[in-house]
């Protein structure tokens, strides 16, 4: 199965990875 990897995908990747990040930090600080 394919599909486009189009500019909504990616962008909606790289706020998760960065809402990731910013909870392990919080989880870190914690």
């Amino acid at each position: 199965m394919m599909y486009c990897f189009d500019e909504t995908l990616y962008m909606s990747m790289i706020i998760f990875l960065q809402m990731h990040a910013a909870g392990s930090l919080l989880v870190g600080y914690t």
